[in-house]
């Protein structure tokens, strides 16, 4: 199991709110972003052979936007675009318990149960009473970006990685824009 050291719950070198793009196809979607949006691919964590699943971007210097691969997203048990459109909101918060907890009582449906996760977060999911799906999470350990990657691909491809193996990409191997 993840040791759980001691983290801020809201990470400082991200910023609170997040948009998240369920996409089917994050290449070409990273193209796009960079050519017209002069978006930096930061990190992405691909699959065995090499399709990429999610990847982070900034766009402006300071607006982080996460990319999720659709067909991944159905892979993990949920429906297209996660169930929720091709956009949901992240959002980092002091207490992802206590914040899952006034959310249902406030009236939102609980989409995924607050559970710790592999890459250092503890995160949850609700829709709220419009119909808008939102991901809460808070940091309970600081990871670096290979780790991040290391602990999703045991998680998600046991028998892909072994200790020793090259890990998969965690960078973009060059800089857009």
């Amino acid at each position: 199991m993840w040791r759980m050291p001691s983290a801020s719950p809201v990470p400082d070198d991200y910023p609170v709110v997040i948009p998240s793009l369920t996409v089917e196809d994050i290449e070409a979607a990273l193209g796009f972003y960079a050519e017209i949006l002069d978006a930096r691919e930061d990190a992405r964590f691909c699959d065995p052979q090499g399709r990429i699943l999610y990847a982070e971007i900034t766009i402006g210097g300071n607006g982080v936007v996460t990319l999720n691969d659709s067909a991944f997203v159905t892979q993990l048990g949920g429906p297209p675009h996660g169930g929720h459109g091709p956009v949901s909101i992240n959002v980092y918060v002091p207490d992802v318990d206590a914040t899952m907890a006034a959310a249902l009582l406030a009236g939102a449906e609980q989409t995924a149960p607050v559970a710790d996760f592999p890459d250092g977060d503890r995160f949850g999911g609700f829709r709220d009473p419009s119909g808008i799906f939102w991901a809460i999470a808070s940091r309970r350990e600081n990871l670096t970006a290979a780790e991040k990657v290391a602990r999703l691909t045991e998680a998600f491809f046991p028998d892909q990685h072994r200790p020793g193996d090259p890990m998969p990409e965690t960078t973009a191997p060059e800089t857009h824009g």
